[in-house]
């Protein structure tokens, strides 16, 4: 039983491990330097990462926002509200020209 225990550790272990590299993998884009040019003037514009993360619905920690910058990509579903948050001053393309194609 106690071998089970130790394989079952060491397999949730990798799986962590396997799922990180690939949401990281996955989640960055060529033009992540821009996307997170952006991200950095919406931090400052919002008065830091703590008061960003504040301004979202829900709300979500510092830490959060520090995410993002470390993988590269802002969850979709935050790219609206960040737009908001700043009052436009940092569009939703500039946060995610995949998502939300500059307009013509």
């Amino acid at each position: 039983m106690l071998l089970l225990l130790t394989d079952w550790k060491e397999i949730v272990k990798t799986f962590l491990e396997y799922s990180s590299k690939l949401w990281n993998s996955c989640k960055k884009t060529d033009d992540s330097g821009g996307i997170m040019q952006a991200l950095k003037r919406a931090i400052e514009i919002c008065g830091g990462q703590r008061k960003l993360g504040e301004k979202l619905t829900p709300p979500v920690k510092q830490q959060s926002v520090s995410d993002w910058i470390e993988r590269g990509s802002i969850p979709p579903k935050r790219v609206r509200q960040i737009e908001a948050a700043t009052n436009g001053q940092v569009t939703r393309h500039e946060l995610d020209p995949e998502l939300y194609p500059e307009e013509s």
